[in-house]
């Protein structure tokens, strides 16, 4: 398949922009440059010495979005700064008045050097060719891209066929569906139909055929699809989705005789297609949230797949399917997006971040080794090791910070980056917000005014969960994600204070003088004088907080059930309030004097969510739908200011740029 230039990386002085990862590299590093700013390179990349109008500029940028022409002068200016160049070399950047930006980029190639010897190139290519051979040893060799996909919306859940020569995919645009499309060029055809939400395509081992899975109002299915007939058939019930989980959720033996899938329990089940008998293989427990990503070995007698213990932390495992034992293979304590098998026997691909970026390893034994592929989003994989082949796709999500007016049903953007953004925090006197985001690349805290101006990084040395304020509007708490430390952070000092304190999800007591934990076992209530604890009471919670008055606390038991609790203090009395909370967001709610708000996933429809309002009565109102499904893990909690009148919470923003691409080794 011939390879355009906008597919093919493209080298500027010492730098190399992969247009399809979206990531330029300075001497093989990725630089920690955002989507936009990248995408405003490409176009100009692509028409070297030429000058590229704003309006052309402005448009492949942000194509479905009307924005003024300052961002567009901003990501120029990061782009200078980046690459340094001055006029007349390569990387340098041109303004032309009223029209455009033309980007230098001198000669593509170096005129070929000459000798004056016969015997001298011999020799030089000798000496070549032996340091080739080590180098290759030492180091990973490089790739070649190529985009395989340009469809609206986003790809995702890639699934390279046996032979390499399909690929199958999961498309996200107006509903989740299945398309197959051939690697060597052609249109993607749909298999799904419509009316359903589709996940997780897997191919039989001899390419005929692909299964997947299928999530109506009525039942979930174990679908069968006949590429040569292009029959489908469902098979078997399947676990109901996980909701918030892009990555693959289903695995086929090689043989063709057995499934594993996510169950119920958010581990997984090992389906007989023969029968449907059904048995648990692995279960995440209390200290994980989720099994994911399964894949077969060759032989068909082990399983491997990705636990996920925190968004920012998950490992890979291995499953020996005759005798159940467990083995863990990697101890990253990072987020892996996406692992397959490698190209070679007994070595894994796997994705991870590093540096500012997610970046391909290969494991053989202990040891993961870099590969060289990288994009500043994490990477979903899908390996056909007959043609040492890697089909990719960058989740490309952007949660940004809204405010919805209760009266008038109208919203508002109020912190918004090509980062993510996300739980909002008002302040009690309704002045100021905190909010989690990693758009200086790592997870930081960041404080600014109610509207969103001014943001700043705050406790800029600490990594932060969701953060609650205290009474006075003057100090906020917040647990480490990885060990739970509590720590306090006084906003007028800047000082960082650690508690001794260990719990999840912290909140101040309603005067002050207290902070609240959940964890796995016991709710307490910690003196922040003395660092005494109090048991309140025994039960797992996590996703706390109090009404009004500090009479009721409420939280989650667990982040996947949709159920709400609240605990009345003076009594200790327990009792449920909710029972269709969005499984996986728990923390998407508040409580208000009209009643409790909350996001909901309507049975009927398991790709929409809704925002509800459960009356004092126990009563439940539609109050609005929500206006695209968002994104649960991490993007709690909802937040309200003091008169009620207006609803912060996160929306995603259109994607763009998630188009599956492939990768030669």
């Amino acid at each position: 398949m011939a390879t355009p230039r906008s597919q093919a990386q493209i080298r500027i002085g010492a730098f190399t922009l992969d247009p399809v990862a979206k990531v330029l590299f300075r001497d093989g590093v990725a630089l920690s440059l955002s989507r936009k700013v990248v995408e405003t390179l490409i176009p100009l990349a692509e028409r070297p010495n030429e000058i590229v109008t704003k309006s052309d500029l402005m448009a492949a940028i942000w194509p479905d979005r009307v924005v003024e022409e300052a961002n567009l002068t901003q990501n120029i200016a990061q782009l200078r700064r980046a690459l340094g160049a001055s006029k007349g070399e390569p990387g340098y950047i041109e303004t032309f008045p009223a029209r455009g930006y033309r980007l230098e980029l001198g000669p593509e190639s170096p005129p070929p050097r000459t000798f004056n010897s016969i015997r001298w190139l011999v020799l030089a290519l000798m000496l070549g060719a032996a340091f080739w051979f080590w180098r290759s040893t030492q180091m990973p060799r490089s790739w070649t891209t190529s985009a395989l996909t340009r469809l609206p919306g986003r790809e995702v859940q890639p699934a390279l066929s046996p032979d390499g020569r399909q690929v199958a995919f999961l498309h996200l645009e107006q509903d989740s569906a299945i398309f197959v499309a051939p690697v060597e060029g052609g249109e993607p055809q749909r298999i799904s139909p419509g009316g359903v939400a589709a996940s997780s395509p897997v191919w039989s081992g001899d390419g005929a055929s692909l299964a997947y899975l299928e999530y109506s109002a009525a039942a979930s299915q174990l679908v069968l699809y006949d590429l040569n007939s292009r029959s489908r058939q469902l098979i078997c019930p399947a676990g109901p989705k996980p909701f918030g989980e892009e990555s693959r959720l289903l695995a086929w033996s090689p043989d063709g005789s057995r499934f594993a899938v996510v169950g119920a329990h958010r581990g997984l089940n090992l389906i007989e297609r023969r029968d449907c008998a059904t048995r648990e293989l692995s279960s995440p427990g209390d200290s994980a949230r989720l099994d994911s990503d399964p894949r077969w070995s060759p032989d068909g007698k082990t399983l491997t797949f990705l636990r996920g213990y925190h968004r920012l932390k998950s490992e890979i495992f291995s499953l020996d399917i005759a005798t159940a034992k467990l083995t863990q293979l990697t101890q990253l304590g990072r987020p892996i997006a996406s692992h397959d098998l490698g190209f070679s026997r007994g070595e894994l691909f796997f994705t991870t971040s590093h540096e500012n970026s997610f970046e391909l390893y290969r494991l053989r034994g202990s040891s993961p080794e870099p590969l060289a592929l990288r994009s500043l989003f994490p990477l979903q994989i899908s390996t056909a090791p007959a043609r040492a082949t890697l089909a990719f796709a960058p989740l490309t999500i952007d949660r940004n910070i809204w405010r919805l007016d209760l009266e008038t049903l109208r919203w508002d953007r109020i912190a918004a980056s090509t980062a993510q953004d996300s739980s909002p925090r008002l302040s009690p006197d309704g002045k100021s917000l905190l909010f989690r985001s990693d758009r200086s690349d790592t997870e930081r805290l960041y404080l600014a005014a109610a509207d969103g101006s001014q943001p700043r990084v705050i406790a800029p040395q600490a990594r932060a969960s969701v953060a609650s304020w205290a009474p006075d509007n003057r100090q906020v708490v917040f647990n480490d994600p990885l060990t739970l430390a509590v720590s306090i952070y006084d906003i007028p000092t800047q000082q960082l204070r650690p508690t001794g304190i260990v719990g999840l999800h912290p909140i101040f007591s309603r005067d002050g003088q207290r902070i609240l934990t959940g964890g796995n076992g016991k709710i307490r209530s910690w003196s922040i004088g003395t660092g005494t604890p109090e048991i309140l009471a025994s039960t797992r919670a996590l996703s706390l907080d109090l009404d009004a008055r500090g009479e009721y606390l409420y939280y989650a038991k667990d982040a996947n059930d949709g159920k709400l609790y609240r605990l009345h203090l003076p009594s200790r009395r327990e009792e449920q309030v909710l029972q269709d909370l969005l499984p996986g967001c728990s923390s998407c709610w508040a409580v208000s004097q009209r009643g409790l708000l909350y996001l909901a996933a309507p049975a009927q429809s398991p790709d929409r969510q809704e925002l509800r309002v459960r009356k004092p009565n126990g009563e439940s109102v539609l109050l609005l739908p929500y206006p695209e499904p968002l994104w649960p893990e991490g993007s709690g909690p909802f937040s309200l200011t003091p008169d009620e009148r207006f609803l912060y919470t996160v929306r995603l923003s259109p994607p763009s740029g998630a188009d599956l691409a492939l990768a030669h080794w």
